[in-house]
């Protein structure tokens, strides 16, 4: 009788199995730049910083940045601390937040000469202070800016157009980007125009080329030689 013979098993052959490697990309995660204005000045002075050095600080790259004010700068007398500029408008071009501690505390003044901020191709927020003293608008907002204003005071601004300088309009706030006003008030702001130019357009705020978001605001008092005492 011959020998039984069984069928061989046949091992199970392993096959590496390829695992692809999924590199999850991270968050764009840069940090904020903080400066801390110490100084009422506007003038250079390497011993100080000032509103006008955070800003110039602030606009050398595209990353977005923080101003804030030190304790040392607020009055304990009751008495509001006031920045008087010297040099001309504030000029953002960058991302950057103007954090003031309030508006009842610190008021920033154009010194009638010329605006107090221009914000230029950026994103800019100006919260908890007072804007005044603006010749020509307190605040400018250019095309292709998106500014927000929040828990401030434009007060006392003016505006003059003529065949040569000025804007037609906007004491308070000339805007011609994206403009949010939240939880603010803009009184005794003015638009005033020549005899030629019959301009003289929103005492408060002019927006004719922008568009404009208003919330929880009052304004109130402003004047116009032309159209929209408020706006």
């Amino acid at each position: 009788m011959p020998p039984l013979s069984f069928p061989r098993r046949r091992r199970p052959v392993r096959t590496a199995s390829r695992r692809r490697l999924f590199v999850e990309p991270l968050e764009d995660r840069r940090l904020l730049a903080t400066y801390v204005v110490d100084s009422l000045s506007d003038a250079d002075n390497a011993a100080e910083f000032t509103l006008r050095d955070a800003v110039l600080r602030a606009n050398q790259d595209q990353t977005p940045d923080v101003i804030r004010f030190a304790d040392g700068l607020l009055t304990t007398t009751g008495q509001k601390a006031t920045i008087e500029l010297t040099e001309g408008p504030l000029i953002i071009s960058t991302p950057i937040v103007v954090y003031g501690p309030g508006a009842d505390l610190l008021t920033i003044d154009g010194n009638e000469n010329g605006a107090v901020f221009f914000v230029q191709s950026s994103d800019a927020t100006i919260t908890g202070v007072e804007v005044t003293g603006g010749s020509e608008s307190g605040i400018v907002n250019f095309a292709g800016s998106n500014l927000t204003v929040v828990d401030a005071v434009i007060r006392g601004n003016t505006t003059t157009y003529d065949a040569n300088r000025g804007f037609e309009g906007g004491g308070g706030i000339h805007n011609a980007g994206n403009l949010v006003l939240r939880g603010s008030s803009v009184s005794g702001n003015h638009a005033r125009s020549d005899r030629v130019f019959p301009y003289g357009r929103g005492g408060g705020i002019s927006s004719v080329f922008g568009s404009l978001e208003i919330e929880e605001s009052l304004i109130f008092d402003n004047s116009a030689e032309g159209d929209g005492g408020g706006i």
